[in-house]
């Protein structure tokens, strides 16, 4: 399939993973008939088994990303509302799956090798994830009880509720 992607990576521990890939991305709230993930057409899904945990990467299109926190959509619903329902869903499917760190990567130049990312999730450097720009960060309940954000780390960003701390860009303007 041509075209360029966002990514929508959930890292669940090799521990929490289910007996099938589907079952996995079945648990997240992908739609796998329909290639749908909340608000958003999913264009490719892989799944990776890494050292310590499975990645499951949602790989929207560049543009399906672009058109949902654009200035209109079909509905006319404001952007804002549109943002929030993504950060909803990678929330809620990585609460369901027992991902213990979600991202939404948007800037190209963070989409390369999952190595780098990996290895800050390995690390758990939670600040890292947060200021490298992605435009949601998901935590699970254990890692944001033993985090204490660094000063100025958490500046421009908003949270939803629990379950987990969800860490996002509310102005649609820095979603990317």
């Amino acid at each position: 399939m041509g075209g360029e992607f966002v990514a929508l990576d959930f890292f669940v521990p090799l521990a929490a993973r289910p007996p099938s890939d589907d079952a996995l991305v079945d648990l997240l709230g992908c739609d796998r008939a329909k290639m749908v993930f909340g608000p958003l057409d999913v264009a490719e899904i892989v799944v990776d088994t890494l050292s310590h945990h499975v990645c499951v990467r949602l790989c929207p299109l560049r543009r399906a990303f672009f058109d949902l926190v654009g200035e209109k959509d079909a509905a006319d619903r404001p952007r804002q509302q549109r943002g929030i329902q993504l950060a909803i869903a990678i929330r809620d499917g990585a609460a369901r799956a027992n991902a213990e760190v979600a991202t939404l990567v948007t800037e190209r130049h963070l989409l390369g090798d999952l190595g780098d990312l990996y290895a800050r999730v390995v690390a758990r450097d939670l600040d890292s994830l947060v200021r490298e720009s992605h435009s949601v960060v998901y935590f699970d309940d254990e890692l944001a009880r033993d985090w204490e954000p660094a000063p100025g780390v958490l500046d421009g960003r908003d949270e939803l509720p629990e379950p987990g701390r969800t860490i996002f860009v509310w102005e649609p303007a820095r979603w990317f």
